[in-house]
Parts: C-alpha cells; structure tokens; sequence
C-alpha cells in the first residue's frame, strides 16, 4: 500500500543531513548527538576527506570539530586529515610573480595534463581561460602559465614531454575529471608524458641557465644570416628594383614557384630541427582529431583576420592618408589557368611562408639575436611585409597580418592552424580580384 509522506526512517536520515550540511543551526544537545552518531557511522577515510577538504559550504563548522574527535577516538590523528600547507600555496603567487605562458591548448584536460606534468617536476604552473578555451581556442584558448623565472625549465619539460617518439603535443593523454574517453590509447600517452619528466626540474633549470654558454653562436648568426638574406632580404631588394605590386605573368612561373617554395621550406625546416630552441614549432600531430582540430583553429584564424582586423586596419589606414598604387592582381587572376595553379601555387607559398618567417625567424631571433618575444614578432612581420614589395598601404596591411599571425604562433607553437589561416586568407583574396573588384 502506498504512502503519501517519507517514512521515518527517510525522514531520519533527511535530518541528520540537514544537520550536517547546515540547513539550521544546532538547537539542543540531542542534535549534537545525532549529529555525532550520523558522524560515527562514516568511515575513517569519509571523516578524513571531510577535514582535508573542509567545505564549510557544504558542512557546519561543528562538523569538523566532531569528526576531529571522533579520528581522535579511532587513533587518528587529525592533522594527518588536514591538507599540507606549502608555501607557494601560502602566497597568492599569480598575484604578486608575473606568470607566462608556455602553452595553448583547445582541451582544458590537455592543459590539465601538461600543468601535472610540470608540477611533477617541481614547477608550479596554472590553467587559464579553462572553459573558454574549449570552444574558442584561437581567440582566447586554454594557457597554461608558470612563473617567469621558470619558463625556461618549463618550455624545457615540455618540449621532452611533448617529443615525436613520445606522445603527440597537440593530442596527449588528456587527465580526465570524471570522464573518461573512449580511445585505448589515453593510458599509454600519459605513461609517456609521465616517463619523459624528470622528477626534479633543477637539471632542466640548471641546464637553461648554461644553454647560452654552450651554443655555438657564430654558426647560429650565420646560418640566420643566410636565411634572412635569402628569404627576406633579397625579394625585398627585388620588389625595389621593379615595379612594385608586380604579379607573375605566366602560369609557368607560378608553377616553378611551387617547386621554389618546396626547397626553400624543406631547407629552413631542416635548419630548425637540427636545433632546436624554446620558440621551435610543436611536433606535427600525429592523429586525425587533432588534424581536425588545427583545420578549425586556421578557420577561426582566417575569420578573425578577413572579418575583424583587415576591414579595421584598411580603414585607419585610409582615413590617415596612407597612400596606395593601382595593383594589377583583377586582371592577373582572370588570365586563363592561373585560377586552378595559384589555388595549389599558393598552399605552397603559404607553407614556405609559415615556416620561414613564424617558426624559423621568431624563433631564432629570440634564441640568437635575445630579442624578447614580442620585438621577435614584430621583426618577422617587418621582414614579411617587405618581401611581398606591395604599396604603401598594402605593406602596413600585410605588416599587421605578421603581427596576428606570429602572436598566434607565439601562443601555440602550431603550424597547420597558421598555414590553414594563411591559404583560406589567399583564397579570399583572390576571390575578392575576381568577383568584387574592378
């Protein structure tokens, strides 16, 4: 037969919660003793977890104090319970050091697991922007930063943390809360992860601070010489000794484009691999989602540059005078086959590019030259922008476009998403010339 209230034994147990999560205070000394037998019937480790994360919002002071004495009872001692106090922990650390960024990720459980992995190493690290970043990880992202007197230990662990024999850096094995996923391989990646880090990050924080001590620097500045000399230097001396904003007027020169643009990135690619440094690209991914992943990073790239920064950056420009020369791109792209080759001409381009002057240069003036982060942004993006040898206006536009797209590198280390961003943005410009201008 059924009831139309809880019966006594419910109502009994909805009590002696309401008594210990602090629905009304305790009036009599039978509600502290309720109080005590609900507390007793807990086990040892129910009461210790109970002190150790001492939610007062969720519990009333008395509580503490009860399941203190009744671990006193069983032969526990309570400070055992009690959580341990560090000092780093003492001290609002984000407040009073300033914090860098070493890492971007799409997955705060990415972030979670790399910050784990630091902290397993001595460094204290932190998430940022942990639920935005899952869904805008261009725009905001999910960081994870450490102080600034260990970024250099810390770009170190990661850099072993993330290797190509090791774990993919774009997709390790995520540190769930929770949830779990699906895929086999989440076990062995954060086995990886957690094999690569050492146990103590002195070694890599004492090997940074003598890294400048045992590169060969004269090599270094040559080699970055050359490559400034080949890929910035001489296209800009060529742009001034031509006509300028000059497009290529045959498909056969696109196509040998193509094959330019493969050696060169294939040359500057093997430069950086054979030494690497703090600012050095992430690993390729080495899985489909990922992969997926980047493809939507350099769509939300593109957007931000074709919707937000090119039309605001075009209309300062304008309005402060900034002179501009007719171009003969419309006439250009409507030549019969150039279409369909500089679609694949300018992947390509686009490739040679990103390498080049995002990983390559930033890169390299920051561990050559010591510039700081962001002048080596802004050098690179000089650089670029005198390559293209456009107008005036046209080069700002293209200078602020190495700014987007290098702070972006400076975020993620990431490629594919730049070389994503930079193609679709091409695209669109090409686009523009044959259905929009005149």
């Amino acid at each position: 037969m059924g009831t139309n209230g809880p019966g006594p034994e419910r109502g009994l147990l909805s009590r002696l919660l309401n008594l210990m999560r602090g629905s009304r205070a305790l009036g009599s000394a039978s509600d502290e003793t309720d109080l005590r037998r609900a507390l007793e019937a807990r086990t040892t480790e129910d009461l210790s977890s109970i002190l150790r994360e001492r939610d007062e919002g969720e519990w009333r002071p008395e509580v503490f104090a009860i399941a203190a004495s009744i671990l006193e009872a069983r032969g526990v001692s309570p400070s055992v319970a009690e959580p341990p106090v560090r000092a780093a922990d003492s001290a609002e650390v984000p407040d009073v050091q300033p914090l860098v960024t070493v890492g971007q990720y799409f997955s705060p459980t990415e972030a979670h697991s790399h910050c784990m992995a630091l902290e397993g190493a001595g460094l204290r690290a932190w998430v940022f922007d942990e639920s935005a970043g899952s869904y805008l990880g261009v725009g905001i992202g999910c960081r994870l930063q450490v102080r600034a007197e260990d970024e250099a230990a810390a770009r170190a662990l990661l850099d072993i943390a993330v290797a190509p024999d090791s774990v993919s850096p774009v997709e390790p094995a995520e540190a769930t809360h929770g949830h779990s996923r699906p895929e086999s391989d989440d076990t062995e990646g954060t086995a990886a992860v957690e094999a690569t880090v050492p146990e103590t990050a002195e070694p890599i924080r004492q090997e940074a601070a003598n890294e400048e001590d045992r590169r060969p620097r004269g090599m270094e500045a040559v080699e970055l010489a050359g490559v400034v000399l080949l890929t910035a230097v001489y296209p800009a001396l060529w742009g001034l000794l031509n006509e300028a904003d000059t497009p290529p007027m045959t498909p056969g020169i696109l196509a040998v484009g193509v094959a330019w643009s493969v050696g060169l990135m294939l040359l500057v690619w093997t430069l950086l691999e054979r030494n690497r440094g703090p600012l050095s690209p992430i690993p390729l991914p080495a899985s489909a989602v990922p992969w997926v992943r980047e493809i939507l990073a350099g769509g939300l790239l593109f957007l931000a540059m074709w919707v937000l920064v090119d039309p605001v950056v075009g209309r300062v420009l304008e309005v402060a005078g900034v002179p501009d020369s007719p171009t003969q791109w419309d006439s250009f792209y409507r030549k019969w086959g150039v279409t369909g080759i500089h679609v694949v001409e300018s992947f390509f381009a686009v490739l040679a590019e990103e390498v080049v002057f995002r990983a390559y240069l930033i890169s390299r003036l920051h561990l050559v030259l010591g510039l700081r982060r962001g002048w080596s942004v802004v050098v690179a993006a000089a650089m670029f922008a005198g390559t293209h040898g456009y107008p005036p206006r046209a080069s700002l536009m293209s200078f602020a476009f190495g700014l987007v797209f290098g702070r972006a590198y400076l975020r993620s280390r990431r490629l594919p998403r730049l070389v994503v961003g930079h193609w679709l943005y091409n695209l669109a410009v090409m686009s523009y010339w044959l259905h929009h201008a005149r």
